[in-house]
């Protein structure tokens, strides 16, 4: 790290080999996002599962809760509610932060 510029941003896909792959003192310098990457890898790794399954024909209405929305064409970097139909995103919307905890639960198909 001493010879890295300031900016510079730590990867790994995880998991760490600490001492070996990578020391301690880089896995986990504030220059580090590898847990983010990590976590990141997660969805993408679903994402793919799930195309593979289904083969690629994605009939379904997804809704992704807190997704991370990143398009540097807007400049955008944002968690994001998103509304995915035929494997093609259809919109995206601020997430609801409930000022207070809900008591009950109502589903459509109860009422």
């Amino acid at each position: 790290m001493k010879l890295a510029k300031p900016d510079v941003t730590v990867l790994h896909p995880g998991p760490m080999n600490r001492g070996l792959e990578i020391s301690w003192e880089v896995g986990y310098c504030d220059n580090a996002a590898i847990r983010t990457e990590v976590q990141n890898g997660v969805a993408v790794r679903m994402a793919l599962l799930f195309l593979t399954l289904t083969g690629g024909k994605n009939t379904l209405k997804t809704l992704i809760k807190n997704g991370r929305v990143v398009d540097p064409s807007q400049n955008l970097d944002a968690v994001m509610d998103i509304l995915v139909e035929d494997g093609k995103i259809k919109k995206t919307w601020a997430p609801v932060l409930l000022k207070q905890p809900m008591k009950c639960l109502m589903q459509p198909d109860w009422l």
